[in-house]
C-alpha cells in the first residue's frame, strides 16, 4: 500500500505538468528507449570512473547500467505481453463475428 499512493500521487503531477501523457503511459506501458539510454549513460559513467581511476564512480556508472538493462527486458517482455493479450483478443473477436448463428458451448466459446 505504501507503495501506490506515491506512485499515484507521480502521476498526478506529472499529469499536471503534461497533461495527457500519464494516460498514455498507462495505456502504452513502459518504453524500452529509456532502459537504452540508462544503459548507456550508465557505460559513460564507467568510462569517465574508470579514466580517472575513480572506483566508486565507475560502481555507480555499472549499477545504473545493470538497471537500464532490467528496465530494457521487463519493458518488452510488457510489451510483448500486452500486445500478445490484444491480438489474442482481435482474434477471438473475429472469430465469434464469423461464427454467426453457431450454438454457444457452456463454456462461453462458440462452436463452429
Amino acid at each position: 500500500m505504501a507503495v501506490i499512493v506515491p506512485v499515484g500521487r507521480l502521476f498526478r503531477l506529472l499529469d499536471k505538468v503534461a497533461p495527457g501523457l500519464a494516460v498514455r503511459y498507462m495505456k502504452e506501458g513502459p518504453d524500452p528507449v529509456v532502459g537504452a539510454g540508462l544503459v548507456i549513460v550508465g557505460i559513460l559513467i564507467m568510462g569517465i570512473g574508470g579514466a580517472a581511476t575513480a572506483h566508486y564512480l565507475f560502481n555507480l556508472g555499472s549499477v545504473i547500467a545493470i538497471l537500464g538493462a532490467v528496465y530494457f527486458v521487463a519493458a518488452v517482455a510488457l510489451s510483448t505481453y500486452r500486445d500478445r493479450g490484444i491480438r489474442e483478443a482481435e482474434q477471438n473477436a473475429q472469430g465469434n463475428a464469423s461464427a454467426v448463428g453457431a450454438k454457444p458451448k457452456t463454456d462461453g466459446t462458440v462452436a463452429s
